[in-house]
């Protein structure tokens, strides 16, 4: 069986073999992964060949004492780039939040010269 890059989570999950609580085990420790690479690299695609290699060692180093299949590289290539989207899409949130509220301060208190000459 191959693990199309569009195929749905539920797809992946059968691909792996992981019933649920594998599962979920797998997305926190890919997200975490993708939280910290993120400092580094944009997307997926813009991780170097050796460094995706050592995420996946990484990842299965964590699947293993929880006695969870290992994953491979098709498997890591189908869950990092959604991984990082996430990512993305929540910083972008936060950001949009935090000019809003900026944006909303400034027009609190407008300039007034004789208020602000004191």
């Amino acid at each position: 069986m191959d693990l199309r890059m569009d195929a749905k989570a539920e797809t992946a999950r059968a691909y792996a073999g992981y019933d649920e609580d594998q599962w979920k085990r797998f997305l926190r420790f890919t997200r975490d992964e993708a939280q910290n690479l993120s400092a580094l690299y944009n997307s997926w695609d813009e991780v170097y060949a050796n460094e995706k290699s050592a995420v996946l060692a990484r990842v299965n180093a964590l699947l293993e004492p929880e006695e969870i299949p290992k994953a491979n590289t098709r498997l890591m290539n189908w869950r990092m780039p959604k991984a990082y989207k996430k990512i993305t899409a929540q910083r972008n949130r936060q950001g949009e939040s935090n000019k809003s509220t900026d944006q909303s301060m400034g027009r609190e208190k407008p300039f007034d010269p004789i208020r602000d000459s004191a």
